[in-house]
């Protein structure tokens, strides 16, 4: 308590009202790109990669602020609850992380599977032209999701030594997948002629 204010009750109060706005502006942004124009953009797999992003790059920066956090201290994370926390923010890490590659995938067999003008240069550009930054984007996005299960044997270890570093390579790794992913968005697009199509 503080000048009669319960802290524990209002940090949740604020926590819970900032993943609501988070939530909010993640589905506000995608849904500026579901435009008729770019056929590939829209459908809900645009609003999903989105959520998936969020859902694998934030815990993934609190798993890797926690382990530098653990060995700056020396506090292994088997005290304090850290445990159960690293163990739920892998958990939440790989279910993203698996959702995302499961929507990449998913959108290339359906993009391969239509007729449309639009979706089929798309469908070329991302396994011709720019076959390598795809496939770039889905290996560093695996590699990540392997290795993340591993992080937790170094986590719970009561020496951190260099499990840090591997998390942060792991971040590396998503991050940079992520980033692969956004450009391939932008320039994958085939728009469609007539303006019309924005409305």
């Amino acid at each position: 308590r503080w000048q009669g204010v319960n802290l524990p009750g209002l940090l949740e109060l604020v926590g819970g009202l900032t993943v609501m706005t988070g939530i909010a502006g993640i589905y506000a942004s995608a849904r500026i790109y579901m435009v008729p124009a770019r056929p590939s953009w829209n459908n809900i797999r645009t609003p999903i990669a989105f959520f998936a992003t969020a859902f694998l790059l934030g815990p993934l920066t609190a798993l890797l602020l926690f382990a530098w956090q653990s060995r700056w201290t020396a506090i292994p994370l088997l005290h304090n609850g850290g445990a159960l926390i690293s163990k739920c923010l892998v958990a939440v890490i790989l279910t993203a992380g698996f959702f995302q590659l499961g929507s990449i995938l998913a959108k290339l067999f359906y993009i391969l599977s239509r007729e449309e003008h639009e979706l089929r240069g798309t469908a070329k550009l991302l396994t011709q032209h720019f076959r390598i930054s795809f496939l770039s984007r889905i290996g560093s996005l695996l590699i990540a999701l392997l290795g993340v299960p591993l992080t937790l044997v170094g986590l719970l270890q009561p020496s951190l030594n260099n499990v840090s570093i591997w998390i942060t390579i792991l971040m590396g790794l998503a991050f940079g997948s992520e980033l692969l992913g956004r450009y391939l968005f932008f320039v994958s697009a085939v728009p469609k002629n007539r303006p019309e199509g924005y409305f």
